[in-house]
């Protein structure tokens, strides 16, 4: 390594390296004028190093991380959006930041504000609006707006459990197929729309609609799920009304007991 070496101490590959380094080691014959002078000449970290670090730390003070919301550096703002210690302040400055990861970064967050949600819900990114969409606390005007948005957006509200079952089954009659597919695997589908789902003219979304009833027969009626025969003797029933104790499903099982 030469004499003129610019690396930190901090940048040197092991202690050995650091203790060879003619600039940065403390060698045996080494001035007392050349140590000194490395030491003055050693760079300091960087404000932005520090700030890039610090933003992502929750134990971060939360003042400070409002400070950085309008930071220049888009990777400061970027953890900021992901650090749980956000405070909602800052949450509301970055959800109208320029950088549209940022903007999908918040609109992820389940504790976002409903004044956040409700700006970010008519977002110019449709990306942005789809991530707002599967939000798991969507707040009912919030839901509003995006039920009018386009087709890529309601394929995300089509996934959200948390999305309100009128909505859903308004979603299941779509004229856009992924959307009746996402919504055709969603557990919160009311029965009707899922059964109704299970005649779709789209093979997939068929598919997807019998996965859901076959779940929801499982875990409704205690049927194991490789007792094939006894779902589909309950699949052409009126599975929804009936419960583990009912003639029918008692049946069912005691018929094809191969779980």
């Amino acid at each position: 390594m030469s004499p003129s070496c610019s690396a930190p101490v901090y940048g040197h590959r092991s202690l050995w390296s650091k203790a060879k380094c003619p600039v940065h080691g403390l060698r045996k014959g080494r001035s007392t004028t050349l140590r000194e002078t490395s030491l003055e000449a050693r760079p300091v970290l960087p404000k932005e190093y520090f700030r890039h670090m610090n933003s992502k730390d929750p134990v971060t003070p939360p003042e400070m991380l409002a400070e950085w919301a309008t930071d220049e550096s888009i990777m400061v703002r970027y953890n900021l959006a992901e650090n749980p210690s956000t405070p909602p302040e800052a949450l509301a400055i970055l959800a109208a930041d320029e950088g549209a990861d940022v903007r999908v970064r918040i609109a992820c967050r389940p504790d976002a504000p409903v004044s956040v949600l409700e700006l970010l819900a008519t977002d110019p990114e449709r990306g942005v609006r789809s991530r707002v969409a599967e939000n798991p606390n969507l707040p009912a005007s919030v839901v509003a707006i995006l039920a009018a948005d386009e087709y890529f957006v309601h394929r995300g509200l089509g996934k959200n459990p948390s999305a309100p079952p009128e909505v859903l089954a308004g979603l299941a009659t779509a004229e856009d197929r992924e959307t009746r597919l996402c919504v055709a695997k969603n557990p919160s589908l009311p029965v009707p729309a899922l059964v109704a789902l299970t005649q779709d003219e789209d093979g997939r979304v068929r598919a997807g609609a019998l996965l859901g009833v076959t779940s929801r027969i499982c875990d409704s009626l205690d049927v194991d799920a490789n007792n094939t025969a006894a779902i589909d003797m309950l699949r052409d029933q009126a599975w929804w009304e009936m419960t583990p104790e009912s003639p029918g499903v008692v049946l069912a099982k005691a018929l094809s007991p191969n779980s």
